[in-house]
């Protein structure tokens, strides 16, 4: 059951954005002060970024807004637990030489970049690939 935001749960939006490491900027292309979210990944992303996650589907990605959306609290919970740099640390393990996108990166190659990552799964360590 998803309840209505409260001072409790306004404290801990401010959290998610202000004080989980690597949530001041996009997960994907580094854009400053993301307003959405991917509540299953744990992380934070601009506008554009959460356009792709949703293209992605709610099987990958569960986007949600951080001022629009209502939201749970172990939705929350996951959310102050992880952040952008928890999970680029294990979504980005090894680039392989791939060049991640920043805020000035064309949509397409943003697109890429999140299929790579999230679909294909292509900068896993090998060990963690064998429990996917």
């Amino acid at each position: 059951m998803v309840k209505k935001k409260n001072e409790t749960d306004a404290f801990k939006m401010h959290c998610i954005r202000n004080k989980v490491s690597g949530n001041d900027a996009c997960v994907d292309c580094g854009v400053s002060n993301p307003d959405w979210a991917s509540l299953n990944l744990g992380v934070l992303m601009c506008i554009e970024c959460s356009g792709i996650h949703r293209n992605l589907g709610s099987h990958i990605s569960k986007v949600r807004s951080l001022d629009l959306d209502d939201w749970s609290a172990g939705q929350l919970s996951v959310m102050l637990a992880l952040g952008n740099d928890i999970a680029n640390s294990v979504w980005e393990y090894c680039l392989n030489g791939k060049q991640k996108p920043n805020s000035d990166s064309p949509r397409e190659e943003k697109e890429q970049w999140i299929r790579w990552k999230y679909e294909d799964k292509i900068f896993y360590h090998q060990l963690i690939q064998t429990f996917l």
